[in-house]
C-alpha cells in the first residue's frame, strides 16, 4: 500500500426474496412473495496501523457500522472482512480492478452472496499533519 489512507465508497446489492401486501379487486389486501434487487450505498476509510503496519478500516452502510480487518490491496486485487459492530458473522469482499472501478463479490453465512463496486481516493499525507 502506497497510502497511509484511502477512502471507501462504492454500492453492494444482492438479490432478495420479500414479503409484501398486494390489493386484489375482490380479495382485499393479499400477502405475496416477491424477488427484488436491493442496493445499499457503503463508505469508510482504511487507514495504515503506524505501530503495527496493518491495514484496518472502518464502514457504515444501511445495516451498521463495522470493523475493516485482513485488508489486502495491491494495484490488481481489494480483499477485506467486514464484520457489524452488532454481530459477529463476517462477510468476505473481493474486488478486482476494472477501469479505474473495483468490481467484485461478497460472502457471508448469514448474509449469502452479491455484488459490489467501489472506489478507493488516496488521502494526501498532509491532512494528517498538525
Amino acid at each position: 500500500m502506497s497510502q497511509s489512507a484511502y477512502l471507501i465508497q462504492g454500492f453492494y446489492s444482492q438479490r432478495r426474496d420479500y414479503m409484501d401486501v398486494a390489493v386484489v379487486p375482490g380479495e382485499g389486501n393479499v400477502a405475496v412473495f416477491s424477488t427484488g434487487l436491493f442496493r445499499c450505498m457503503f463508505a469508510g476509510v482504511i487507514t495504515q496501523d503506524e505501530l503495527f503496519g496493518a491495514l484496518t478500516g472502518r464502514m457504515t452502510d444501511g445495516s451498521g457500522a463495522s470493523v475493516l480487518t485482513e485488508i489486502s490491496v495491491s494495484d490488481e486485487e481489494l480483499l477485506f472482512k467486514k464484520t457489524y459492530n452488532t454481530r459477529p458473522d463476517p462477510i468476505h469482499y473481493v474486488f478486482r480492478l476494472k477501469g479505474g472501478i473495483w468490481c467484485g463479490s461478497f460472502q457471508g453465512s448469514a448474509v449469502g452472496t452479491g455484488r459490489a463496486s467501489c472506489v478507493l481516493t488516496p488521502v494526501p499525507q498532509q491532512i494528517f499533519e498538525p
